[in-house]
């Protein structure tokens, strides 16, 4: 959403950007452990793949690619209580909860999904499905059926196979942060867009959305009724189409289906 405002404010729109919290970044915003310091943490953890081009593109745009630095983590899994390293193909092979030929078929599936461009290649399945499919039942109850439980809860067995061809396919070894933290990005483009005669309210809740007869939007909020020429809108969908009027059931009916999972980060 401040990406498109501060795109639009440059080409010379008048923009104004609504926010309900206290800070910009709405589900991807920080906080600052120490209120008078100036790092932030990110209130669920962020990180950029090498393959996240456009992101990186934009932090260079606002002057912040200095700021972004990549780290190789070391990912493990607990298995009866011990982890293990599970995060390359030789750790892979070292993997000794699984039999060796399971280390090899699940390494030609990750290879697979790895090189695999078209995710539509495994639509119409689920995640578990696919998984029991090419790496078998060893790999699956031992490394996966934990992690999409454990991710997912109930849900795990419906999960679709392409959200695990993009986990893989789009993974890279190093993750890229922002030093001081993602929020400072949020925070430049506000700037951006500021500069560009744009305006930001902050702590302003979007309570209505509707279309007027002469087709522009009024958006209500506690400090009254606005129209507008467009809006954009990066509410949840649901939101979205609880607060907006106007919508047809054509749209309504694409949209307005399946069950949301909340996330908690401690």
């Amino acid at each position: 959403g401040l990406t498109v405002a501060m795109r639009l404010a440059r080409r010379g729109a008048q923009v104004t950007v609504i926010e309900r919290e206290p800070e910009l970044g709405g589900l991807a915003a920080g906080f600052k452990p120490d209120p008078d310091g100036d790092v932030y943490l990110e209130k669920f953890y962020h990180h950029l793949f090498r393959s996240d081009t456009d992101i990186q593109e934009l932090i260079d745009d606002l002057g912040l690619k200095d700021r972004l630095q990549w780290l190789r983590p070391i990912t493990a899994t607990l298995y009866h209580s011990k982890a293990y390293q599970l995060d390359s193909p030789v750790a892979l092979l070292k993997f000794s909860p699984l039999s060796f030929p399971t280390r090899i078929r699940m390494g030609a599936a990750l290879a697979y999904l790895k090189a695999e461009k078209n995710y539509k290649r495994l639509a119409g399945q689920t995640a578990a499905e696919w998984i029991q499919r090419w790496m078998g039942k060893e790999a699956y109850d031992v490394v996966w059926k934990p992690q999409l439980q454990s991710k997912f809860g109930e849900f795990y067995p419906n999960i679709a196979a392409p959200w695990f061809w993009a986990r893989v396919h789009c993974r890279s070894t190093e993750l890229g942060y922002v030093k001081g933290g993602f929020q400072n990005v949020y925070i430049r483009l506000g700037e951006e867009i500021q500069k560009a005669g744009g305006e930001i309210r902050l702590r302003t809740a979007v309570t209505r959305i509707a279309p007027t007869a002469d087709k522009k939007v009024q958006v209500a909020t506690a400090a009254g009724v606005e129209t507008y020429d467009k809006v954009v809108s990066t509410l949840p969908t649901k939101l979205f189409l609880r607060l907006t009027e106007g919508l047809t059931e054509e749209y309504r009916r694409k949209y307005d289906w399946g069950d949301a999972l909340g996330a908690m980060c401690a």
